[in-house]
């Protein structure tokens, strides 16, 4: 990911989002310091349904205090 220097990213997750905003995390993408990661999950159908009304999120936890917690609403790159 463009602007993070090698193992400062701790670990990315998805969740979902809640009322408030955040959510629990649904998958684990990495646990572990990485610069790339690559993979597939399989959504659950009502999670893919809230993927698709942007309602789930990509969150990045980083050693940076201003980039921790970085949160990235994942939308499908092909909505059918």
């Amino acid at each position: 990911m463009a602007g993070f220097g090698a193992g400062e990213i701790l670990a990315a997750t998805i969740h979902r989002m809640d009322r408030g905003g955040s959510g629990p995390a649904i998958a684990v993408v990495t646990n572990h310091t990485f610069q790339t990661a690559a993979g597939s999950e399989t959504l659950s159908d009502p999670d893919r349904e809230r993927m698709m009304a942007g309602e789930l999120y990509l969150r990045i936890a980083s050693r940076s205090p201003s980039t921790n917690n970085l949160r990235i609403v994942l939308k499908p790159a092909n909505p059918k």
